[in-house]
C-alpha cells in the first residue's frame, strides 16, 4: 500500500495536489521527485494513487536533534477518512526512526481546520507559530 514514489507517479501526484488548490506542473513534480534531500511516499490503492507524502530530515541547530518534517501530506478527496493519512503518518514515523530523528513535525495552513484536527488526533501537539516572508 505505502511505497516510495517513482517518476511514473508524477501525473497522479499532480491530481492530488490540485485537489488542495496547488497548481504544480508535471515538470515541477518530476523535479521534486528527483531530489535527493527529500523522500516521497505514495499510498497505492492498486488501480490509483490515493495519497502522497513527502519528508525531509535535518539537524536542528539549537539542540542538535534530528527532525523529520512532513512537507506534504494529502489523501484523495473521495478516499478521506479511510485510514490513508494515518497509514502515511505511520510510514513517516518509521522513516524518522530509521534516520535517528527525535521529532516528527508537520505544518498546515491556518485555514485547514480538518487537517489540524487530523494531526491532533494523530498525537501531534501545537508547539509553535510559523512566520513566512515571500521573496
Amino acid at each position: 500500500m505505502v511505497r516510495h514514489a517513482t517518476m511514473e507517479d508524477g501525473p497522479a501526484i499532480c491530481v492530488l495536489l490540485k485537489q488542495l488548490g496547488y497548481q504544480a506542473s508535471p515538470a515541477t513534480i518530476d523535479a521534486m521527485l528527483d531530489k535527493t534531500d527529500q523522500v516521497s511516499f505514495v499510498f497505492d490503492g492498486g488501480e490509483a494513487l490515493y495519497g502522497v507524502m513527502t519528508l525531509i530530515t535535518f539537524p536542528y541547530f539549537p539542540t542538535g536533534e534530528r527532525i523529520c518534517r512532513i512537507t506534504a501530506l494529502m489523501a484523495d478527496k473521495d478516499k478521506r477518512r479511510k485510514g490513508i493519512g494515518s497509514t502515511l503518518i505511520e510510514a513517516a514515523k518509521n522513516h524518522a526512526r530509521e534516520h535517528a530523528c527525535q521529532l516528527l513535525e508537520v505544518t498546515t495552513s491556518l485555514s485547514r481546520y480538518q487537517a489540524q484536527e487530523f494531526y491532533a488526533k494523530q498525537g501531534f501537539e501545537k508547539r509553535s507559530l510559523r512566520y513566512t516572508l515571500e521573496l
